[in-house]
């Protein structure tokens, strides 16, 4: 019984165990889908948004009237020979009249805050994009290069037996065969190391996408290049038009100048409606009993003007001026920083097209050389280490290919990322 139980509980284990296990399959566009959803960054942004929403109503909420209604009931003993109780409710109604454009400044940097938030939303999402093309493209070089590296040792121990062969036969020395074997031995470890790559490829991208580790990760799609004709001047026109980061100092600059008009409206005046109704008992000494309820209502205009104040408003237009300024400050360098952001990207970009042209003559050459090793093998001129090695220089030179066209996406997005778009 105890053997059988014992079998029960490993066999629940191992199955629970493959329920957990996740594996998922993933395309670039279902990867930045997901990024896009769970990223806690996007999301805190997006909260910040219905944060600025709700501040756009409570600025709003001054133009309407305000009602404050209370209810007092006292009772009281000892003063008189029977302890007697009053009550009173008064209800109080108050409209803003004119506040010297507190109200509509307070709005407008309202609405202009939210812009703001917006525009670090759109950021945000740019950068996740950008990242996670990166990181998809970044494991798919991983895996070429791992399928690189397997048919190196391949190629690497067929050569071994070649020597070995020869060696038998006298044809080789001892040192021959220490020397690939060193050769093979350096490419275990390189295979080794491109196996840790790619695991390490999909941890990054496991942690962009919020994944747990035991999630395996399959990828799906291939490097593609379409030429496409990119011009500099085009390019800054569209980013200085398009980019979150322009827009979000373009808005809080509006926002800083609705603040110092605030902070000027300091030492305005304001004048409020007030209406005040009072309904309650109330107790005559000379009777020594409560009266009956007795309503009145009184109705009032209040001007206010604070002439002085201790030269706060003063202080607090001083520092809404500093915050404007300091705002267009960072408004001018963010302008050079894209600019320099996307000439890099254009620079790096050209310079991957160039590196994709000579990666493509390679590729024909050992591929015209491949066909042709492979025609001497089946005549008996060439070799199968021969034709493998041709293989090899073939694939390499496909790998090459690969680096050039990781080398032209990244590039191509980043100069999308430059210009504000994903």
């Amino acid at each position: 019984m105890r053997k059988i139980s014992l079998f029960f509980v490993i066999f629940i284990f191992v199955f629970i165990s493959n329920v957990l296990a996740e594996d998922i399959t993933l395309t670039l566009d279902e990867a930045i889908s997901i990024a896009l959803r769970d990223n806690r960054n996007v999301l805190m942004s997006a909260n910040e948004i219905t944060k600025a929403k709700a501040q756009i109503n409570e600025a709003w909420s001054k133009m309407l009237p305000s009602l404050t209604v209370n209810v007092d009931r006292d009772r009281t003993g000892n003063l008189t020979d029977k302890p007697y109780s009053t009550t009173e409710i008064s209800a109080g109604l108050k409209q803003n009249i004119f506040q010297s454009g507190r109200i509509y400044n307070a709005i407008k940097q309202n609405e202009y805050n939210k812009q703001v938030k917006q525009a670090l939303y759109d950021k945000e999402r740019i950068e996740i994009v950008l990242n996670v093309k990166k990181a998809f493209c970044t494991l798919m070089l991983s895996e070429y290069f791992l399928d690189l590296n397997s048919k190196v040792l391949k190629n690497t121990k067929m050569h071994l037996d070649f020597v070995k062969a020869r060696y038998e036969k006298g044809q080789a020395s001892q040192l021959d065969i220490e020397n690939v074997t060193a050769s093979l031995d350096n490419a275990k470890k390189v295979y080794e190391a491109s196996l840790n790559q790619v695991e390490a490829s999909k941890q990054l991208l496991r942690n962009l996408l919020y994944l747990k580790e035991s999630v395996g990760i399959t990828i799906i799609g291939k490097f593609t290049y379409t030429p496409k004709e990119v011009m500099f001047d085009k390019a800054l026109v569209r980013a200085l038009g398009q980019r979150p980061e322009i827009k979000q100092y373009e808005a809080k600059t509006k926002a800083d100048e609705h603040a110092l008009n605030i902070a000027k409206a300091g030492n305005l005046p304001s004048v409020d409606l007030t209406l005040d109704s009072y309904s309650g008992t109330r107790f005559i000494t000379t009777t020594g009993i409560a009266t009956k309820w007795k309503n009145y209502n009184v109705l009032g205009l209040t001007f206010n003007w604070p002439i002085f104040d201790g030269f706060a408003t003063k202080a607090k237009i001083e520092q809404a001026i500093v915050d404007l300024k300091q705002t267009q400050m960072f408004k001018e360098k963010t302008v050079q920083d894209i600019v320099l952001e996307l000439r890099n990207a254009y620079l790096a970009l050209k310079s991957s097209i160039s590196s994709l042209d000579s990666a493509e003559s390679d590729v024909k050459f050992y591929r015209s050389n491949l066909v042709s090793v492979k025609k001497k093998y089946k005549e008996g001129i060439a070799s199968l280490l021969d034709m493998d090695d041709a293989g090899l220089k073939y694939k390499l030179s496909m790998f090459n290919k690969q680096q050039a066209l990781y080398d032209y996406i990244v590039a191509k997005s980043s100069l999308d990322k430059a210009e504000g778009s994903m």
